[in-house]
Parts: C-alpha cells; sequence; structure tokens
C-alpha cells in the first residue's frame, strides 16, 4: 500500500541530518561555494536530490523539492 521504501525514506533522512548546516547555508543564503564540500559527499546529495548546481558554476543549491516542504 505505501508508495515509498522505508528504508529508503530513513536514509535520506538521514543524509539531510548529517547535512542539515550545510543545506541550511544554501537555503538561506541562496547557494554554497563546491569547494566547501568533499566530492564525495557532494556526489551523495546529488544523487539522493539534496543539491543541485547553481547557475554561477562551481555553486550549489537546495533543490525545489527540498525547498517545497521547507516553506
Amino acid at each position: 500500500m505505501a508508495g515509498y521504501d522505508a528504508g529508503d525514506v530513513a536514509e535520506l533522512l538521514r543524509q539531510i541530518g548529517s547535512n542539515s548546516q550545510l543545506l541550511a547555508d544554501a537555503y538561506v543564503y541562496g547557494s554554497i561555494a563546491g569547494d566547501q564540500l568533499d566530492s564525495g559527499k557532494l556526489n551523495i546529495l546529488q544523487k539522493k536530490g539534496l543539491l543541485r548546481p547553481d547557475d554561477e558554476p562551481g555553486d550549489y543549491r537546495v533543490t525545489a523539492e527540498l525547498k517545497r516542504p521547507v516553506r
């Protein structure tokens, strides 16, 4: 009946929690510089749909899907 796997949701919430300050900075300030992140963390956050590349090369912003519930 559920449309989502509970394990996947739990993993996504863990990613949000363990990167809460970084995601909050990207949300509040509009973007963060990619050089603030190691490439492994950046790849994970992009694969999980939490960050996306900004218009400014090398910067990243919170995805619209993550912004929506915060508003």
